[in-house]
């Protein structure tokens, strides 16, 4: 039995994912080294906090249940090497173009992941940056909408100002009020 208990796992630093899901208009959490622990929130802050909470429940119950916790990866658990499996006809041709580049196949392959995984990292941010724009766009449309009824409210309340004054009639109220307006004007 492990002496690792709630408390020990809490303290670690688990990394988490924050994602916008514009087609559901949420963000979603995930913490990749706790496998299928995840919320999602209508804000970044309250799908943050929501994460917390389902952690510390994720942790009791993998606890609870012997589940095996892992434990939040450093720098330290990547080497820099890995082993890729590849089809003979992409390893001739990654080798041909790094003949041609003059390096290395694993420099060549080295850069081709670099550039991918920062062209990958680019696309994210600009979608994430039209996703703040749409939504950006419909805040404006609606504070024009709200001025332009702000506008017309105002107008209405100009044009009766500038009006000649009218009759106020004070109705009655109490034993009254059942009198039709056109009994009491004749009466008085």
């Amino acid at each position: 039995m492990s002496d690792k208990d709630l408390n020990y796992y809490l303290s670690l630093n688990y990394p988490m994912n924050l994602i916008w899901d514009a087609d559901d208009k949420v963000y979603f959490v995930e913490f990749p080294d706790l496998s299928g622990c995840m919320v999602h929130g209508t804000t970044p802050t309250s799908a943050v906090k929501l994460a917390q909470e389902v952690k510390k429940e994720w942790l009791v119950e993998a606890l609870t249940s012997g589940i095996s916790i892992n434990e939040p990866k450093t720098d330290d658990d990547y080497s820099g090497k890995f082993v890729a499996r590849l089809t003979p006809a992409l390893h001739k041709r990654l080798a041909e173009q790094a003949a041609v580049e003059g390096r290395s196949l694993n420099a060549h392959v080295a850069t081709l992941l670099s550039e991918r995984s920062a062209a990958l990292t680019v696309e994210t941010v600009a979608t994430e940056m039209e996703d703040k724009m749409k939504r950006l766009e419909t805040a404006i449309v609606g504070m024009e909408a709200a001025h332009g009824r702000a506008a017309q409210v105002a107008n209405v309340v100009a044009n009766a100002a500038s009006s000649p004054p009218c009759k106020i009639l004070n109705w009655p109220v109490g034993s009254h009020a059942e009198t039709k307006q056109s009994d009491y004007t004749a009466k008085h």
